[in-house]
């Protein structure tokens, strides 16, 4: 059997119809199945904000879509000792808006893969690659488990109840040997 080219395969996909997005997905059903996990941003700040291992004052980096962007009130609102910042706030966003869209992802993975602490969705796509690549980093560095004080490279799921009330600790599971985890996402994470 022959083997697929990469010639043959962009010919193919210059081929395809394009398609409004509104016919093959659903946003009606999607909402309403989803309602739990996606989250306001008055609920993300309280839990980030039950987080007992922070250090404050501590700098919180929004990697949020380019629409929210244009929200002022983003970046208010965080408790005491925490400082919002986004790509408009850091003066970054001319340099950034000249970046094609995958350039723009690849920054903000960086930047929340380099982070002293990060908070996501465990639903989005995003936020388990980054926590995947901040687990593979811990296990490069001996370290088996993010679950006591003062762990390196802490990740938090802020959808899932964790302890206090907070958001729960994550790290990939390194022993899954399905990617469906990360591409669809899952509300069973720990911290081992």
């Amino acid at each position: 059997m022959p083997s697929l080219s990469a010639s043959l395969f962009y010919k193919e996909v210059d081929l395809l119809q394009p398609i409004t997005f509104d016919k093959v997905f659903d946003f009606t059903k999607f909402n309403a199945r989803c309602h739990g996990f996606i989250s306001s941003k008055q609920e993300i700040i309280h839990k980030v904000s039950q987080i007992t291992d922070l250090r404050r004052p501590v700098v919180v980096y929004l990697a949020v879509s380019d629409s929210l962007l244009e929200d002022d009130s983003i970046t208010s609102g965080w408790r005491v000792g925490m400082v919002a910042f986004e790509k408009k706030r850091l003066g970054v966003t001319d340099i950034y808006n000249r970046q094609p869209y995958l350039i723009k992802s690849a920054i903000d993975f960086e930047v929340c893969a380099r982070a002293d602490v990060f908070v996501g969705n465990s639903f989005s796509t995003f936020s388990n690659l980054v926590v995947l690549s901040r687990t593979q980093r811990l296990y490069k560095l001996g370290e088996a488990s993010s679950c006591g004080e003062n762990a390196g490279l802490s990740s938090y799921a802020y959808n899932v109840i964790g302890d206090e009330a907070g958001p729960q600790r994550w790290m990939a599971d390194m022993s899954d040997t399905s990617l469906q985890n990360i591409s669809y996402g899952t509300n069973n994470v720990s911290c081992h």
